[in-house]
């Protein structure tokens, strides 16, 4: 019942959410102070968003820095689907498996490319985080880890690579 709900009622909306806060912060460091901002902006995509299938500080890091400045040109944005057939089903499966095995690897290695190391190290340090909360949260109780980071993981990563491969004409 609580995936049904968090899939039907909040995940797209989550989605969207965490989409206008990478792109415009919700706390202003004039308003909030400059640490707190900075806390408190961090909140939705590193402790939130894993529990909506999104490894925590990867949003920022595929969308803005590198899907809004590579604008789904293959090779630079490795979530191009320019080198798949996409009426093929087995074409978007690569793509999925792509997305699910190697973009954790290939986010960071671009941001060092552009030169971005900070970048680079806060994606390998949440992701390094993400994997092993979720490595810990399945050795405490593997149905509600399953169930809460498991599960939404792979339907987010359906969802989202199945919106990337349809629409586009790239």
């Amino acid at each position: 019942a609580y995936s049904v709900m968090q899939l039907v009622l909040w995940e797209a909306r989550f989605i969207l959410c965490l989409h206008y806060s990478a792109h415009l912060k919700l706390f202003s460091p004039e308003k909030a102070g400059r640490l707190a901002a900075g806390a408190l902006n961090e909140i939705l995509p590193t402790a939130i968003a894993p529990l909506f299938g999104i490894p925590s500080g990867m949003y920022f890091l595929h969308h803005v820095a590198m899907h809004h400045v590579e604008d789904n040109i293959f090779p630079m944005d490795l979530s191009s689907t320019m080198p798949y057939q996409r009426d093929s089903f087995l074409d978007f499966l690569k793509y999925w498996a792509t997305y699910l095995t190697l973009t954790m690897f290939y986010l960071p290695a671009y941001a060092l490319y552009k030169g971005r190391p900070r970048l680079a190290f806060y994606a390998i340090t949440l992701l390094t985080c993400w994997a092993s909360g979720m490595y810990y949260a399945w050795t405490l109780h593997s149905t509600a880890a399953f169930y809460t980071l498991i599960f939404p993981f792979l339907f987010a990563s359906l969802a989202l690579m199945f919106g990337n491969f349809s629409p586009s004409t790239r």
